[in-house]
């Protein structure tokens, strides 16, 4: 075989292995950070594979160990973001817990008891109080964590519109969410 026959196929192979998962299962509580996480990784791991393709074309063959470098070192910032997200995820639930419970986790009975109203005067139990202290303390952390060790942009409680016949997901704004729960479209996010 020719040597530039032979870099061809060596790309080629090489490209197909490098689109495929490496980052593991995420193991958290809030599938919604979970599903954020995998998209993060997924970009990721796209980009890598994109620049892995982009060095192996190239005719100097010195390009090929670089990137293939950075193929193994993309597989250990994914693992690592999983940890450190996962562990921002433990750490909203002990700070949460600690507030109220002394490090314990609530009972049933603490847990179904009624703290207050809503607007529309539907109660809102301990568990949703605690759901919701304990997001906004993973979302806290989390971003700090993605700001450190993630380097493309990324989004924190991306808003999205459902269309279903189309079972298509649209991105929107704060503000287009709003509006849509006023004209009382919630089953359209």
């Amino acid at each position: 075989m020719r040597p530039a026959t032979s870099l061809w196929m060596f790309c080629a192979l090489l490209t197909a292995c490098a689109g495929g998962s490496r980052h593991g299962t995420l193991r958290f509580v809030d599938s919604e950070t979970a599903g954020k996480a995998r998209h993060a990784a997924y970009v990721a791991e796209q980009a890598s594979a994109r620049a892995a393709t982009q060095a192996m074309a190239s005719p100097l063959v010195r390009a090929i160990p670089p990137a293939v470098l950075a193929m193994m070192q993309q597989e250990h910032d994914a693992d690592e973001l999983e940890q450190q997200l996962t562990a921002c995820a433990v750490q909203a639930e002990q700070l949460g817990n600690a507030r109220y419970f002394k490090d314990r986790p609530p009972t049933r009975q603490e847990c179904a008891e009624v703290v207050e109203q809503d607007r529309c005067g539907k109660p809102v139990t301990r568990a949703m109080q605690l759901g919701k202290q304990k997001h906004v303390l993973a979302l806290q952390c989390a971003e700090a964590v993605l700001k450190e060790l993630w380097p493309a942009p990324f989004s924190i409680e991306q808003r999205y519109r459902y269309y279903p016949n189309a079972r298509f997901l649209e991105t929107i704004s704060r503000e287009k969410e709003a509006r849509l729960i006023a004209e009382g479209c919630t089953e359209e996010l």
